[in-house]
């Protein structure tokens, strides 16, 4: 018999936490439209750098000759997306990171490579747009700067 109350009672919580959960779901959905439309223009973005790592690196390639022809702030911003998608991919797909010891003071990190062919396309290409990349590095800081002056 206790246990029919105790299941009762735990029911009963679930329904009162879902509850919540929608109607503070919807409060949050209904307040901040632009939010939304922010974050769905971002998703958008994100997605359409979804590629094989090979077109990554065949449209960064892209990027930085449109970069070296017109350098302005559209063409970094689109280099720097692009690096950054192909770096996210190769960190999701190419790497694996190992915690090992157990106590407060030691613990280490060992990164493994399980996808070579993958690390070595990156290396590549990194090394070969190393120069933009830090000029873009460069322009981003420096438009930040303006924008904290301006502020």
């Amino acid at each position: 018999m206790d246990g029919v109350k105790i299941d009762d009672a735990f029911s009963q919580q679930r329904r009162i936490n879902e509850k919540k959960k929608t109607s503070s779901a919807s409060g949050a959905r209904a307040s901040n439209p632009l939010f939304q439309s922010v974050l769905k223009q971002q998703e958008i973005q994100f997605t359409d750098y979804d590629l094989e790592p090979e077109e990554l690196k065949q449209q960064l390639e892209q990027a930085g000759d449109a970069l070296d022809k017109d350098p302005s702030l559209e063409q970094f911003v689109k280099f720097r997306d692009l690096f950054r998608a192909l770096t996210q991919k190769v960190s999701s797909e190419a790497y694996r990171l190992k915690t090992v010891g157990m106590s407060r003071n030691k613990r280490y990190e060992i990164v493994k490579i399980i996808n070579t062919e993958l690390d070595a396309l990156y290396r590549l290409v990194r090394s070969t747009q190393k120069d933009r990349i830090a000029i873009t590095n460069k322009i981003v800081r420096l438009k930040g700067l303006v924008v904290d002056v301006l502020s």
